[in-house]
């Protein structure tokens, strides 16, 4: 699970893993 992220290309996972891919500001 992700946070929205609008200001951001990238995004750390739930667990502050490895990055994921965001998608229209949303991580997935």
């Amino acid at each position: 699970m992700c946070v929205y992220n609008p200001s951001s290309s990238t995004c750390q996972g739930d667990s502050g893993g490895p990055l994921t891919m965001e998608v229209e500001g949303f991580c997935t």
